[in-house]
């Protein structure tokens, strides 16, 4: 596989980083000079999104206070960030432009399937789903022009075919 240098990101609006790096041989953890890109990336409007167990780019102590500092939580990347039953989940902003279409009176019957997931902790940006305690499945804070996305469970669990090899 092939990590994309970071002082690329500047040439995409987004970045996404889903999957398993470890299984797929990739560098997997930001270095201070990533971290010092991401940083430009996210201020000069960038999006960085990350999922499902995919903090572990933050893995080194910069990264660490890096990502704590937006959290607003202390955030150990491989030791907090395990799957987990996350039973409690819920659209705590069922105004924001992500959700707002989800009718009100619907069961949330999906969140169900979020049984197994590594929530974020966070006590700044939005926590747009998660729980009462800080605890987030979906979740949002702005970076300058640009923001960080973090999404704690696996979205091929929601693709009409389920999971499977990318063609």
């Amino acid at each position: 596989g092939k990590w994309l240098d970071t002082k690329e990101y500047s040439k995409y609006g987004t970045v996404a980083i889903v999957g398993w790096l470890v299984r797929a041989e990739m560098p997997n953890m930001y270095s201070e000079e990533d971290l010092r890109n991401v940083e430009i990336f996210l201020k000069e409007g960038g999006t960085l999104l990350l999922s499902h167990d995919l903090l572990a780019v933050f893995g080194l102590q910069e990264g660490i206070e890096f990502l704590s500092g937006f959290t607003g939580e202390s955030v150990r990347p491989g030791e907090g960030m395990v799957k987990k039953e996350f039973k409690d989940a819920k659209i705590l902003k069922p105004s924001h432009p992500w959700v707002k279409q989800l009718d009100p009176k619907e069961a949330r019957s999906w969140l169900g399937k979020l049984a197994w997931v590594c929530p974020l902790p966070v006590a700044t940006g939005e926590n747009i789903i998660g729980d009462s305690n800080g605890q987030s499945l979906l979740w949002r804070i702005q970076v300058g022009k640009g923001q960080l996305v973090y999404i704690g469970w696996q979205m091929g669990t929601f693709l009409p075919k389920g999971r499977g090899p990318v063609p």
